[in-house]
């Protein structure tokens, strides 16, 4: 029979091998939405671990897949990089980058290079670069 200091050593173990395993699949599924599944289908498993607060959670989210989540919500609707920082700070993305707007920005061009948003209209003058998701493997309608 085990004593109470013994499954207490085991218990912290176990407990600390979990810990690491959730680390691992949180590694592991931050390169998903890089491999051509959709950013929604990763939110689903960071879902799943329901150990984690929504701010570990959100955290654990890559940028790229939270614009993208954030694109698929709202399809038809055109982003310019401030509202998409904006709209990332309302959902709770903390953002860490020392310069967001050209963080966002690359995230973009990475996105309209992989075929998921189109540019609308380049900046000029003050007015920004605007974005538009692409649906379904088509353009959204204007």
């Amino acid at each position: 029979m085990l004593d109470e200091v013994q499954l207490e050593k085991i218990k912290a173990t176990m407990e600390e091998e979990h810990r690491k395993d959730r680390e691992a699949l949180h590694r592991l599924m931050r390169f998903l939405p890089q491999n051509g599944n959709s950013a929604a289908r990763h939110a689903e498993l960071l879902a799943t671990d329901s150990e984690q607060s929504d701010g570990e959670q959100a955290a654990a989210m890559t940028y790229v897949a939270a614009v993208e989540a954030i694109l698929a919500s709202q399809p038809e609707r055109k982003w310019t990089v401030p509202e998409m920082i904006k709209e990332l700070e309302a959902n709770g993305t903390e953002m860490k980058a020392q310069r967001p707007g050209a963080t966002i920005g690359r995230i973009f061009r990475k996105l309209e290079k992989r075929h998921k948003v189109r540019l609308v209209r380049r900046a000029a003058g003050n007015k920004p670069t605007i974005y538009k998701a692409i649906v379904h493997g088509g353009e959204s309608q204007e």
